[in-house]
């Protein structure tokens, strides 16, 4: 083991081997063997389960390790952040966040050996529940970022009949785009309180083949932090949705402490390229508050506002729902289904293409 340590000590500067706080695996192989590793990667792991597995299969193997804990978000809670094995032949093993980092000498470590490491590892995969309609909330254990996921009721909803005619086409957009693969981009949904919004939100992400990311308002802090950054680079590909999202959007004139440049780097800055997660965002403040680049041609893929349906949809929802309740003007959803009278005044919408709304 002093051996160990001592060639370690021949790296140049022993800076290299840590960013902040976090060791480099490649940087450590590299001091310490002098040959470039070859590397496998196993993703998708439930991470604390895979390392308690490993340590009781190859505990005999492990010639050293090493762990970091920290107290992230100053709750007194210490969390493990990463952890990595030090095998009597040569292999570093490194877990992080969700996957395992498999670095070692070909000349050292036989193909058989390798397999029986990744065919353990796999049978603490993530279980991915792609029949389920589900979303993972943003949370946090142990004073660390993590998603949970969430099965959400599927809804048989009608687009043509809860909603006014030209949401069809849009919703038709939003659907598109949110299962490309590789894409970026943001979509706006607002409007009044009780307009369909959430239930929406529900019957979308039950037609979406991707990972869908629920980010609340109390998380909107996540946008600014490295490390909900790093949580994000395993889960590429994803969608974020964000409710009541007016301070993430207002303008930065308005609000110069405002995250709004985090928020449109993720949707269409350089790390949207890396990531490719695109963003629903849902508000209910006027669009004149929100700040313009968000609505910039090419990173909007579609801006909706949901208002009450016009007396004559309302009445025609309120047939289909077999409710005595006569339509004597304007109608949101909340109305019509909590069995309230027709509100007598509601702001009309100015005339202008836009795309609808959600709560």
């Amino acid at each position: 083991m002093d051996n160990l340590f001592e060639r370690t000590r021949l790296v140049t500067e022993s800076s290299q081997l840590f960013d902040s706080d976090y060791i480099r695996p490649k940087e450590l192989y590299l001091a310490i063997n002098k040959r470039i590793p070859s590397i496998y990667v196993v993703n998708r792991l439930q991470i604390d389960k895979a390392i308690q597995k490993f340590k009781k299969i190859y505990d005999h193997d492990i010639q050293y390790s090493f762990n970091y804990h920290s107290d992230l978000h100053h709750q007194g809670k210490f969390s493990l952040e990463y952890a990595g094995f030090w095998l009597k032949n040569g292999c570093l093993i490194y877990f992080e966040y969700n996957y395992c980092t498999i670095l070692f000498d070909d000349e050292m470590v036989t193909g058989e050996y390798l397999q029986m490491i990744t065919a353990a590892l796999k049978t603490c995969k993530e279980k991915i529940k792609s029949k389920k309609s589900a979303i993972n909330i943003l949370t946090i254990s142990n004073g660390k970022y993590q998603f949970t996921e969430l099965e959400i009721t599927k809804t048989n909803l009608s687009i043509q009949l809860y909603y006014e005619d030209e949401f069809v086409a849009v919703d038709k957009t939003i659907i598109q785009r949110l299962n490309r693969q590789n894409d970026k981009g943001i979509v706006l949904l607002h409007g009044l309180p009780g307009t369909g919004k959430t239930t929406y939100l529900r019957h979308l992400v039950a037609r979406l083949k991707k990972r869908v990311i629920y980010l609340s308002s109390n998380f909107a802090h996540a946008l600014t932090d490295p490390e909900f950054a790093k949580l994000l680079i395993h889960y590429p590909n994803s969608v974020l949705v964000i409710e009541d999202a007016e301070n993430l959007l207002v303008d930065r004139k308005l609000n110069p402490n405002s995250p709004i440049s985090d928020l449109l780097n993720l949707s269409d800055g350089i790390l949207a390229d890396c990531l490719r997660t695109q963003i629903v965002c849902t508000f209910n403040t006027d669009l004149c508050n929100i700040d313009p680049a968000v609505l910039r041609e090419g990173r909007l893929i579609a801006q909706y506002y949901f208002g009450p349906l016009p007396e004559s949809k309302a009445q025609q929802l309120l047939n289909h729902l077999e409710k005595t309740t006569i339509a004597s003007g304007p109608m949101t959803l909340a109305e019509i289904f909590n069995n309230e009278p027709a509100t007598k005044k509601h702001v009309q919408r100015k005339v202008g293409f836009q795309l609808p709304y959600i709560n």
